[in-house]
């Protein structure tokens, strides 16, 4: 039996031997290997290194801008910088691109310089990317030194190490499987008695008497496993519970905001009801205002509710995002009148990833109830932005600005000394941040300067892309008739910006005086804070003046529907205030163009709708732009009204009761096919569902567009106004 287990120990220790001697060629192999590894990263690095170099020597020399006349040193150095990191991926024990940022940052400064070519803000974060680089190439050489001395060393070890092995391997293994046995045996009885003690806590478990259990040095491995994943999953749950808890908050929030629009609207309809003094025109005005923000906002609340605690990321416009946010503001507690101004710069983020609709309810959310807390009605919104600390991302800054007086100039808004007043509201920051997606920071503070207050809201995001402004205004020429300077400071900002010329007439006066001139102008625009004038008179007498230049428009701009009701038989356009620039500018370029004359041509419209009210509604909308139209009550009385006669447009509701809009739209379609129809009728859907693929549904059927309701003057306005145009083509 000592024989037998004799040869067992040498046969062991010989296997033993002949494995090291394997693993041992095995690591002089490698350690050649990586030795040319190592050589050929220096190479690569040193390749990018110069190449960056003559990048930044070729920024420092130009005079000119844009400096370089294409982009292939750019890319050149993009194609040096992936070779380098492919080569880094396959030696990371030379260097390791874990937490080495420059590598990242010299990409993003290349990616940022071929959208926007900025000579100063390349080379300032060019530097120190590039001295980061430079030590990372000197730790490679010392790195690769320190391993030929230290492999040298190894050999020798190694040998001895061999050596020493063989000798205390062969004792080991006498005692070790005599020993096996024994330890076995008490480590089957020490796991049961593990279980067992696991067992008797594990129903008063939760995540902090895991965090106790786990601070203690003295459990088990096995336990620690096992009490490490019972704290992960508890920690879920909890995680769970508290974004469930925030969506709460947050769904309140927005429901208080939806409830006290409902209770103007309510209480406006209880007085039109009952009273009928000049007030009711005001109240009027207050309701259909509350009523239009109240269904977008509910809009906006659905698609937040329908996705619950879901992350839902996607790509979408900040600056849309921002107007849409700011019209709201201007329409929230109409009962107070407020005086809005609006300074965007033109250096904002476009595109962003995340969930906009959350984004939307935080900061209307946010800024809706900063200025309810101010009882200053003149508001500056301003919006700029700025870089952040990470090279990447970008400090959106939002400011309400709230001055006694917006007949100021704005520089000397920007020569304000403003003192902190109020300390962050850490609690409501850390919660706006926990719902928010893709971003980074959040914080909001109010300031002071002297009567002025300030709230200003700060957050870092990601760009995808930033806006390109397209000069839609370049030749145009422009008299601003104003006496607000904030007003003409503004307005003057968004033409020049767009490429336009701009004069200031500051009183009627002024306009008088150089009357036989005006046909220089593509557009005289008024607006509505000039003191001491009856507006609508004057723009009567205005327009009388200039209506045989056909080239020579009249704009004007306001706050009060009241106001543009009077006034607008006499201009060409009105815009109603704050004025947004990218809503703003289109609606110039649209208003100044010369539409030719055409031939009036009498279009046939078909209502297909179940509801009283909205057959009301919309047929009201259409008669105020002088169409008439035929109302239907089902989907089967369209079918036959377009088998008896040719309609043009079609107003469908694609759910009512017996036949719906998508079935009598099939049919309709059906129809035309069997008859070779030459002009199919335009049909228009409408849907409450607000889901892309609700509306997809009713595309497929045949529809030529889907709309949303209630409905909205203005989008069914454009929509006849495009199919029209569509319609008369195809007539010609």
């Amino acid at each position: 039996m000592k024989t037998s287990n004799h040869f067992i120990y040498t046969s062991i220790v010989l296997l033993v031997s002949s494995i090291l001697l394997v693993i041992t060629s095995i690591i002089l192999f490698e350690n050649n290997t990586k030795n040319n590894l190592t050589l050929s990263l220096l190479q690569k690095s040193n390749e990018l290194i110069l190449d960056t170099e003559n990048l930044l020597l070729t920024l420092t020399a130009c005079q000119e801008n844009p400096c370089l006349k294409d982009d292939s040193q750019i890319m050149s150095i993009k194609k040096r910088l992936n070779n380098f990191k492919l080569m880094a991926s396959r030696d990371k024990q030379s260097i390791s691109l874990v937490g080495a940022t420059e590598y990242s940052k010299l990409n993003i400064i290349l990616d940022k310089y071929i959208t926007v070519p900025s000579k100063t803000d390349t080379i300032r974060n060019l530097i120190p990317v590039l001295i980061e680089m430079q030590k990372k190439h000197n730790n490679i050489i010392s790195k690769m030194k320190i391993e030929v001395n230290y492999k040298n060393k190894n050999k020798s070890i190694m040998i001895i190490l061999f050596i020493i092995f063989i000798l205390s391997s062969s004792l080991y293994f006498m005692f070790s499987i005599e020993l096996k046995n024994k330890k076995l045996t008490y480590r089957i009885n020490e796991k049961i008695n593990d279980l067992k003690k696991v067992l008797s806590i594990i129903d008063d478990l939760n995540s902090n008497s895991s965090k106790s259990i786990l601070n203690d040095l003295n459990i088990s491995r096995q336990e620690r496993k096992i009490y490490s994943k019972l704290k992960e999953l508890h920690c879920k749950v909890e995680s769970s519970k508290r974004n469930t808890d925030l969506s709460q908050q947050l769904y309140s929030m927005i429901g208080y905001e939806i409830r006290g629009i409902t209770n103007i609207i309510k209480g406006g309809i209880q007085l039109l009801v009952h009273e009928h003094d000049d007030n009711s025109v005001d109240l009027a005005r207050d309701v259909t205002i509350a009523t239009t923000t109240l269904s977008n906002l509910a809009e906006n609340y659905n698609e937040l509710f329908s996705q619950g605690i879901k992350e839902k990321t996607e790509h979408y416009s900040f600056i849309h995002l921002l107007t849409e946010i700011i019209i709201h503001l201007s329409n929230k507690n109409n009962s107070k009148i407020f005086n809005i101004e609006c300074d965007i710069k033109n250096n904002l983020p476009n595109e962003l990833i995340g969930n906009p609709t959350k984004l939307f309810w935080i900061l209307f959310l946010q800024l809706s109830n900063a200025i309810s807390a101010q009882n200053n009605n003149n508001i500056l919104i301003r919006v700029d932005s700025q870089t952040a600390s990470d090279i990447a991302e970008s400090m959106v800054i939002i400011e309400l600005i709230f001055l006694t007086t917006l007949n100021v100039n704005i520089k000397k808004i920007d020569h304000l000394h403003w003192d902190k007043t109020q300390v962050n509201a850490m609690k409501n920051d850390e919660w706006s941040m926990s719902i928010l997606d893709k971003v980074s920071s959040f914080s909001t503070c109010w300031y002071q300067s002297g009567k002025q207050q300030k709230f200003e809201t700060k957050m870092s995001v990601t760009p995808i892309s930033y806006s390109k402004k397209t000069p839609l205004l370049k030749g145009k020429f422009f008299l601003i008739c104003a006496d607000s300077e904030l007003r003409i400071n503004i307005m003057s900002n968004i033409f020049i910006s767009h490429g336009a010329r701009v004069k200031i007439a500051r009183s009627p006066n002024d306009i008088f005086k150089s009357i036989s001139t005006l046909a220089l102008y593509d557009a005289i625009i008024i607006t509505d804070t000039i003191e001491g004038i009856q507006l609508t008179s004057f723009c009567k007498t205005l327009y009388g003046k200039i209506s045989k230049e056909k080239q020579t428009k009249l704009l004007l701009t306001v706050s009060s529907n009241e106001v543009a009701k009077n006034s607008a038989p006499y201009v060409d356009h009105i815009f109603y205030t704050p004025i947004i620039p990218d809503d703003f500018i289109p609606q110039v370029v649209s208003a100044i163009e010369i539409e030719e004359e055409k031939e009036e041509v009498n279009h046939q419209f078909l209502i297909v709708e179940d509801d009283r009210i909205q057959q009301f509604i919309l047929k009201k909308i259409l008669q105020q732009s002088e169409y008439d139209a035929e109302i239907v009550n089902g989907g089967l009385e369209a079918v036959n009204a377009v088998k008896s006669k040719q309609i043009d447009i079609i107003f469908m509701d694609c759910i009512m009761p017996g036949m719906g809009g998508i079935q009598a739209t099939k049919l309709i379609r059906q129809y035309e096919k069997q008859n070779k129809t030459i002009i199919p009728s335009i049909i228009i859907g409408a849907t409450a569902l607000t889901s892309k693929s609700e509306h997809k549904v009713c595309l497929e059927a045949g529809m030529n567009y889907v709309i949303s309701k209630p409905y909205k003057s203005d989008e069914i306005l454009k929509t006849i106004k495009k199919y029209i145009y569509i319609n008369d083509k195809r007539v010609s």
